[in-house]
């Protein structure tokens, strides 16, 4: 089984075989006992040890893989209705591949294969270890499902648990937050962790605590369970009593790059002269990678320029820092890009990325060849009508013929990379922006305490915005009903504005080339971020034990038909996009990723702008800024 490079690995490949053998040998209840998972989760049992959440679920080809999966099934739903679950609330089970975020295609799948029960945990848990035992038991006399594992997990928890961000009322928390987060990041120290979040967790809205979210690619160890988080527990009894430690399993934070698939949010419309915010965009010389175009921003000068994430448009040009090697080889080969500033940064007028630009398509080319499949799919669905005597179909044919043709012609390059934050920090306070002027507050007038925000933006030069251009419009498609969105299709998104999430609630809506629209709320808690342990960003940002990062987070709002969670506030390619408040459309941050707990990461634009001015020496004219907006809070909060 291959596995990604720098990924961690519970066991050599050795240890893998011997484990995976053992699976067939476990003859007493008790050896299937002592070989069950012992994560320590409420809402969460199984055989063998199960892989760390969060896990992906994907059904095509399970099944197919036990020849006897018919028989199988059957004596699973036996055993069911002999402990009394077969009919109770949330029942369900099904072979799947339970597949972790560091899986690759050339992986062998049988070692994700499960038998998955979802029930209810609260009120049934009681049944669960008999049942895991007698399955078992039943699975080991059957080569198809002796290697078979098994997970018990919630109902309510398929999805993610629950989660909340903190609200601005409740006050005692967040100093208790405060207080508490130091303690659990010195004792941290020698861990390997992405981020530390504190969100309301639960199965059920009346029940979720205040959870310490932990992101590591170490979540495997079972250290973790064993003595790290019992440790964390121990020492944070005074300044966060009642708090509770979740480990979640993670390799990266941001969602730029590869490995994506094409998105259904393509469609003709992404083929006109004004892109929209959240339109498809990727590298000229890239067929796999895609993300988000968040909007127009316009500089002094005229100057037009779309804006995205630094790590969605770099390649190993723009990766290259100075080195003595890149300095001598800088002349002989103009496909080397060589940041002449000390900080990494992407400035105006870098001469060898003038002679080899780094241009922009929209919609990507991934993405592109993904609409023109569906078209090509449908074209030949038209011809099977038409030669069973559809007449109508030969119309819709010529019409869908035509949309293909001139999408496939179409040219979609939009620009080139202008200037680019690269991999650097700010420190501010927490809410740095004078209200009154939307400038930075000068260190004479900060207050409390002062944090390092990443900063992860680039700007795209329009090569002639009569042929493309960029406009602070949302698209025209209708948010779900079921989020009982404020926002409105087509909304002109033309402002941008500072927040307080410590005195507000703040509603927030993204629009992605991924997942379209989301909906959300500002964590009045940051997020702690340690890039050195993601070999992503690879430390360069420059964070330490002393000095971690942090950044704002968005914590999805569940839809009235999906109380069991509201996911991923932004999914795979949807980096880039900005986030404006949802009633007034009025533009507050630059999404760059996500955290394991499902928070969308940003930047606020003060921050952004502000370092827009000092890379390219030219001041953020449009969108301009709108002062002392103050957000009513329209949704019961906490106490």
């Amino acid at each position: 089984m291959s596995r990604r490079f720098g990924s961690p690995t519970p066991y050599d490949e050795a240890e893998g075989q011997r484990r995976k053998q053992k699976r067939y040998m476990s003859r007493s209840d008790e050896e299937i006992r002592e070989e069950m998972d012992t994560g320590g989760l409420s809402y969460r049992a199984g055989w063998p040890k199960l892989q760390p959440l969060p896990l992906g679920t994907v059904l095509v080809g399970a099944r197919a893989h036990i020849p006897d999966a018919t028989q199988r099934l059957e004596a699973v739903r036996l055993i069911l209705e002999t402990q009394g679950l077969l009919y109770t609330t949330g029942v369900d089970y099904r072979f799947a591949y339970r597949l972790p975020c560091d899986a690759t295609e050339e992986d062998d799948m049988s070692e994700y294969l499960t038998l998955l029960i979802t029930l209810d945990m609260i009120n049934q848990g009681h049944k669960v270890e008999h049942t895991i035992m007698r399955v078992r038991a039943l699975f080991r006399n059957y080569s198809s499902t002796a290697a078979v594992q098994i997970e018990c997990l919630d109902y309510r928890a398929h999805g993610g648990l629950l989660s909340h961000p903190i609200s601005h009322t409740e006050i005692d928390l967040c100093q208790k937050w405060e207080a508490t987060l130091p303690i659990v990041l010195s004792l941290l120290d020698d861990q390997a962790w992405l981020s530390v979040e504190l969100l309301r967790r639960g199965l059920v809205d009346e029940n979720c605590l205040p959870t310490i979210v932990i992101s590591t690619p170490s979540a495997r160890d079972s250290k973790w369970s064993d003595a790290i988080v019992p440790l964390i527990l121990a020492e944070i009894n005074n300044t966060g009593p009642g708090f509770v430690v979740e480990i979640l399993f993670g390799v990266t934070l941001l969602l730029g790059g590869k490995n994506h698939h094409a998105t259904d949010v393509v469609d003709g419309t992404s083929y006109m002269k004004d892109l929209r915010m959240g339109s498809s965009i990727g590298l000229s010389n890239d067929d796999d990678g895609c993300s988000t175009l968040g909007g127009s921003v316009t500089l002094d000068g005229e100057i037009r320029c779309g804006i995205t994430n630094w790590h969605c448009v770099r390649d190993d040009r723009l990766d290259k820092g100075i080195t003595l090697i890149l300095l001598a080889n800088a002349q002989a080969n103009h496909y080397i890009v060589v940041s002449q500033a000390p900080d990494g940064a992407l400035r105006v007028g870098n001469k060898t990325l003038a002679a080899a630009p780094q241009h922009i398509l929209s919609p990507a080319t991934l993405d592109h060849n993904g609409y023109l499949g569906r078209l090509q799919e449908q074209l030949k669905e038209l011809t099977s009508q038409a030669s069973r005597g559809m007449e109508q179909a030969r119309t819709w044919f010529k019409d869908m013929d035509n949309e293909y043709e001139r999408c496939d012609k179409f040219a979609r390059k939009i620009g080139h990379v202008y200037a680019g934050s690269g991999r650097r920090i700010v420190t501010a306070n927490k809410h740095a922006t004078d209200e009154k002027t939307g400038k930075l507050k000068g260190k004479s007038k900060m207050t409390g305490a002062i944090h390092s925000f990443p900063l992860d933006w680039a700007l795209i030069r329009l090569d002639n915005v009569n042929e493309r251009d960029v406009i602070n419009l949302l698209p025209t498609v209708t948010p779900p009903a079921k989020y009982k969105p404020a926002i409105v299709p087509g909304k002109q998104c033309h402002r941008w504005t500072s927040f307080d999430a410590s005195k507000e609630d703040v509603q927030v809506v993204k629009y992605g080339r991924t997942s379209g629209w989301t909906f959300g709320h500002i964590n009045a808690c940051l997020i702690a971020i340690n890039p050195d342990s993601d070999k992503e960003i690879a430390g360069v940002y420059g964070f330490s034990k002393e000095a971690p990062g942090a950044c704002f987070g968005v914590a999805s709002r569940p839809a009235r038909d999906e109380p069991f969670g509201g996911g991923l506030f932004i999914k795979s390619g949807d980096s880039g996009s900005i986030l404006v408040h949802e009633e007034s459309g009025t533009q507050l941050g630059l999404l760059f990723g996500v955290t394991c707990g499902g928070q969308g990461m940003f930047m606020p634009l003060d921050l952004v702008f502000q370092d827009i001015k000092n890379i390219t020496g030219k001041s953020v004219i449009d969108p301009p800024y709108v002062g002392k907006r103050k957000f009513s809070p329209n949704q019961t909060t906490r106490s």
